[in-house]
């Protein structure tokens, strides 16, 4: 049937056109099979290659993201710490202002210069700058008693 046409037979009523074989030729069809597995197995490559980029792309994705999360926390601890040391610094200002509401005000400070100023504490002495001119003026009082004791003695 390859090929040929279906012969008219006299007394027979065909209609329509002749038929044409619903088979196509073998060679038709192994050339066909063959270029579909050609493409098959390029389409097969292409899908493969396209897997292990995707798997590299996510590989890197992981990594990347694992990265950031480490970085992210250590810059989150960072800020805590940040945090605490700027209430540290807020409480120490806190304490310095309220030791300086304690501070003496100039108003005050201008009277104890006063007082000060009519004390005269420079003219103090001490109590061993006491005992040193009392040793001395003892010690000079023996020997003008002692020199007035010699003349007397001296005299008679």
């Amino acid at each position: 049937m390859e090929g040929q046409e279906q012969e008219r037979k006299p007394g027979v009523i065909t209609f329509g056109a002749a038929k044409k074989p619903l088979v196509q030729p073998a060679v038709n069809f192994n050339a066909e099979l063959v270029s579909f597995t050609t493409r098959l197995r390029v389409l097969e490559g292409k899908f493969d290659n396209l897997r292990r980029k995707i798997q590299f792309i996510e590989q890197n994705f992981l990594e990347t993201r694992k990265k950031e999360l480490t970085e992210v926390k250590t810059i989150n601890s960072d800020i805590k710490d940040l945090k605490m040391e700027f209430e540290d610094i807020k409480s120490v200002l806190r304490n310095i202002v309220d030791e300086t509401g304690k501070f003496a005000k100039l108003e005050d400070f201008k009277v104890l210069q006063k007082y000060i100023s009519y004390w005269e504490p420079l003219n103090f002495v001490t109590h061993d700058q006491c005992e040193k001119l009392i040793n001395e003026k003892f010690l000079d009082f023996k020997q003008q008693q002692d020199s007035i004791t010699k003349k007397q003695a001296a005299k008679k």
